[in-house]
């Protein structure tokens, strides 16, 4: 088999052990490979005590789930070929290993999430029949809360102060939509109520200095791009408007040169747009 060279981070991944480690890297640079071999240096190990039905191993989804069981199948069956050659392999360990893969929980974090509460429903009070409501319903549901929701909010006039930011004489449809996309934001957050609180101070001090709060400091980077893509469409046309001054039918007309001075004047001032950093220089 070849052997794979294994850079210093990478060995260092692979090999540390009775700590918590946290493994950073980009795509394509081989985290599936370094965590396979991390489970086989484990799964050899017979001094560790690791067997493969201990192993908890969770994903984002089930398709790198199946890869990372596949693979480490793969590699005891490599090991095992090399049984007659590598005197340092138990045989028999690793087909242990190899029988107690498959019990293995390597799966997406959601699915090991369902097998714990299945394994302990009357822990959490829930019925042994639980299922897992499908998108539809759980829109369904989302939209249904927010309506009961809405309907007891409209009595406070700060509330009403929003809604009138989202809503038209005849919908509150985009009010109610937001309300969702927010809720779906915050719960996808390691830590929401921070974020909340974050957002707060954030927008109290926006209060007394609206126009160095970090909003104005969003609008400000996103008019700096619209700049750009604006000077970027006015050299273009800086490009057709020399192309078309050697064409006689064209650039000696009066409709032409009125255009053409029109088309100067502004690009002199995208040129002096693009140099503003700050909201008063814009």
């Amino acid at each position: 088999m070849h052997k794979v060279n294994w850079n210093n981070e990478q060995q260092s991944a692979i090999e540390e052990q009775d700590k918590s480690i946290l493994v950073s890297a980009g795509a394509g640079s081989g985290k599936t490979a370094v965590l396979v071999e991390r489970v086989i240096r484990l799964l050899t190990d017979k001094q560790s005590g690791v067997m493969a039905d201990e192993l908890l191993i969770v994903t984002f989804t089930n398709l790198a789930a199946d890869e990372m069981k596949s693979r480490i199948h793969k590699r005891i069956a490599q090991l095992l070929d090399e049984i007659d050659t590598n005197p340092e392999l138990d045989e028999t360990h690793l087909r242990n290993q190899q029988l107690l893969i498959d019990k293995a929980h390597i799966s997406t974090i959601d699915s090991f999430c369902r097998d714990v509460v299945k394994m302990s429903y009357t822990r959490f009070d829930l019925s042994p029949d639980y299922r897992i409501g499908d998108n539809t319903e759980l829109q369904s549901m989302k939209v249904k809360t927010v309506e009961e929701i809405a309907e007891e909010y409209y009595q406070r006039q700060e509330f009403k102060n929003l809604a009138s930011l989202l809503t038209t004489a005849n919908s509150d449809s985009e009010l109610k939509s937001t309300v969702i996309r927010f809720y779906e934001f915050l719960s996808a957050l390691p830590f929401p109520e921070k974020w909340i609180e974050n957002m707060l101070k954030n927008l109290h001090k926006a209060e007394q200095d609206v126009r160095h709060s970090m909003w104005i400091e969003n609008i400000v980077e996103q008019t700096k791009k619209d700049i750009l893509y604006i000077k970027g469409l006015m050299q273009n046309s800086c490009t057709i408007f020399d192309e078309l001054e050697y064409t006689e039918t064209i650039s000696g007309t009066k409709n032409y040169k009125e255009r053409l001075a029109i088309h100067l004047s502004d690009k002199d001032f995208v040129e002096e747009l693009v140099a503003c950093n700050t909201f008063e220089d814009i």
